[in-house]
């Protein structure tokens, strides 16, 4: 498993949840993506709302996400890698904290390794390797 976690600059050791996508960080550092497949598995149930539309051009929905079975199972997953101390943050999508937030209180996440990136350029993509959200 060591080959997903990666270590930034300032001594953090970080992993990739489900992005299909590399985090390019401010030291340098990238964290690669993992493989399309996995990505498709780690999504999220979603339940979509339909609004009452002020015109035919276009459909306002809203979105409510909940863990799929195996979205948990992962979270799980790494959760015990955190409780063993080989991981210190796990990146997972807004989704996916939006998720979280509806099964945890505010400590819980806090407790967790579970956060979501905070980028420090727009321009260049760059992460933040010392500042993340919930």
């Amino acid at each position: 498993m060591d080959k997903w976690i990666h270590t930034l600059s300032n001594g953090l050791r970080v992993a990739n949840f489900s992005s299909p996508h590399p985090f390019r960080f401010t030291d340098g550092t990238i964290i690669p993506p993992v493989d399309a497949d996995l990505a498709i598995k780690l999504m999220l149930d979603v339940d979509e709302t339909s609004h009452p539309q002020r015109s035919s051009k276009f459909k306002t929905v809203s979105l409510e996400w909940t863990l799929s079975e195996r979205c948990a199972d992962e979270i799980d997953y790494w959760f015990t890698f955190f409780a063993m101390k080989k991981v210190d943050v796990v990146l997972v999508p807004l989704p996916v904290m939006t998720a979280l937030k509806s099964i945890w209180n505010q400590k819980d996440i806090l407790k967790s390794p579970f956060r979501v990136i905070r980028v420090a350029d727009r321009i260049t993509k760059s992460i933040h390797i010392d500042k993340f959200c919930i």
